[in-house]
């Protein structure tokens, strides 16, 4: 007798069985669907940044903290008093358009749809101002 036994439930590759590379097929095709949706979120994040003229300006999340990673590739999040004091350790701040690479090129968040909303979020300093100009003119109008 061999004292080479290949089991019944494993192949000379080492696939367990038949039904186990369906699983991993069917796991496949659902991160490869994830990831086309991604890809369409993330081009329409880059289209608004562009657009607003937002790509250089810092990352802001959608309740007004700053977007920062240290350089072990951990986010955080830090108000504008946080950042002002320089009580933000080790982390940097990030733009709008470094989110989007990181997000893009990177293994710290490859299925993270958050980061690509939060970039979407991003409009320019100059959009603000407009706002702000245009909210101090209707001061004291009837509209």
């Amino acid at each position: 007798m061999s004292d080479f036994i290949i089991s019944d439930k494993m192949d000379p590759l080492g696939l367990d069985s038949s039904s186990s590379i369906a699983a991993r097929y069917m796991s496949l095709i659902g991160k490869i669907k994830i990831a086309k949706s991604n890809k369409e979120w993330y081009d329409k994040a880059y289209e608004r940044l562009r657009s607003n003229n937002a790509l250089n300006e810092l990352a802001v999340d959608s309740r007004g903290s700053f977007i920062g990673m240290n350089p072990e590739g951990d986010f955080a999040r830090f108000t504008a008093q946080q950042i002002a004091s320089g009580d933000i350790g080790t982390y940097q701040m990030l733009t709008n358009s470094e989110l989007l690479d990181i997000r893009a090129n990177t293994s710290l968040a490859p299925f993270d749809a958050n980061v690509i909303m939060e970039a979407a979020n991003g409009i320019s300093m100059d959009q603000i101002n407009d706002h702000i100009s245009k909210v101090i003119q209707g001061l004291g109008s009837d509209k």
